[in-house]
């Protein structure tokens, strides 16, 4: 009869009975490790996760606050240009008072209205950008202010 050879699968090594029950407990302690990570793993993911989620938040905040203060900055630049008209004609008014109307040259009440009708509100409302719109009164509050300087 011929010499049967066993297949891999069936091949089986004799250990020793101590080395057997030996692997088979490093076998379970590295299972309970597996099993120790893998949780380990897991809380670290969710907090992971939620630390995405408050960086999502605080960015959109971010976001939220830089639009609101560069709003905040034309509006000041606007309630600037307001207050500046606003003295010029308090001046005026201060002018016509004290009874010398004719002290107020016709080319500065005319300036005094053109600020006026560019400072007045409803401009603003219509959504004109304020940019441009701030500049172009800071334009002619500073020529007014130089032609004062020269008439004065």
């Amino acid at each position: 009869m011929a010499k049967r050879t066993p297949h891999p699968q069936q091949l089986e090594l004799a250990l020793p009975l101590h080395e057997s029950v030996r692997l088979r407990e490093e076998l379970s302690r590295a299972q309970q490790a597996l099993v120790t990570l893998q949780e380990e793993l897991a809380h670290v993911r969710a907090a992971a996760e939620q630390w995405a989620h408050h960086l999502h938040r605080l960015d959109c905040e971010r976001h939220t606050l830089w639009r609101d203060l560069v709003r905040a900055r034309m509006d000041v630049r606007t309630l600037q240009g307001q207050l500046h008209a606003t003295q010029l004609l308090l001046d005026l008014a201060g002018v016509r008072a004290r009874g010398t109307p004719a002290a107020v040259p016709a080319w500065l009440a005319q300036e005094v209205r053109t600020l006026l009708t560019l400072a007045h509100p409803d401009k603003w409302s219509a959504g004109q950008a304020a940019a441009p719109l701030a500049h172009e009164l800071t334009v002619r509050l500073n020529g007014l202010r130089q032609r004062l300087g020269e008439a004065h």
